[in-house]
């Protein structure tokens, strides 16, 4: 599985509510039509964690994360070549994409070693 995870921050002008009403009432449904997606998970960020101090405060740098997997790299990069994928990238940039991480197969899962 190859996964897709973006992280976003709403614009200026935007509350935390209005962003969040934006990307599940709009955005959602744009994701869903991207042909061979298999998952898809949008986590809103609430907190953020100071590594060097243990500490959880209110104010993450961003405002979510948006996760989406594929089978494996040949069917997440031929998605963003269709209509619909081009129509989710153009309607993101629109409104708060910070940046995007593609990440490949698991090394472990739930604590434990994924055989390669």
């Amino acid at each position: 599985m190859y996964a897709m995870i973006g992280t976003l921050r709403r614009p200026p002008g935007f509350t935390t509510e209005q962003f969040r009403e934006w990307w599940i009432g709009e955005h959602v449904p744009h994701v869903l039509q991207i042909p061979s997606l298999r998952h898809y998970a949008i986590c809103p960020a609430d907190l953020a964690f100071d590594t060097s101090t243990g500490a959880f405060t209110s104010e993450p740098a961003y405002d979510g994360i948006a996760i989406l997997w594929f089978d494996d790299e040949q069917a997440m990069r031929a998605a963003f070549t269709t209509a619909a994928g081009e129509s989710d990238r153009e309607h993101l940039h629109s409104v708060g994409l910070e940046s995007v991480v593609i990440a490949g197969s698991p090394l472990v899962q739930k604590g434990a070693v994924v055989p390669a």
